[in-house]
């Protein structure tokens, strides 16, 4: 019953085995997984209210979805972007006309002047969280040179 699976190795009385990106973050039958350990450790820490609980709960659904693969994480969404894009011709050259359509495209999503892209991120994550997040201005970042 203390046998190794095939997958699972033993060196210097330490057992470790390879697993997917989706079985470290949301588990398997033989590790927990790193997102329910976080889900537990939030539900049994009683500083954090009730809007910050459920701003972390949608990151960590996010994060789940894209480690599954049901969300598209950005490296991929960009690259399948720009494969499809009417002017790429496969050749590993991405244009300056391509460049600019993928910003705009990117803006048009960040900005939410165009409908949610579905694979990349779902429209009820967004909606669904208590908080805003305000990120500082970068004039207010970046000191200014002497």
């Amino acid at each position: 019953d203390n046998k190794l699976n095939e997958e699972d190795k033993e060196e210097d009385g330490e057992e470790y085995r390879l697993m997917s990106i989706n079985e470290i973050m949301n588990g398997s039958e033989q590790f927990a997984g790193l997102i329910p350990l976080m889900r537990q450790y939030l539900y049994h820490l009683e500083t954090i209210d009730t809007d910050t609980r459920s701003t972390i709960e949608q990151y960590l659904n996010l994060i789940s979805k894209r480690a599954r693969g049901t969300l598209m994480t950005d490296a991929k969404w960009i690259r399948q972007y720009v494969d499809q894009h009417p002017k790429y011709e496969h050749d590993s050259i991405v244009t300056d006309e391509i460049q600019y359509d993928l910003l705009w495209k990117i803006q048009q999503i960040t900005n939410d002047n165009e409908i949610c892209c579905p694979t990349l991120i779902q429209k009820q994550m967004l909606d669904s969280t208590k908080t805003t997040l305000h990120l500082p201005d970068y004039a207010d970042i970046v000191p200014e040179p002497v």
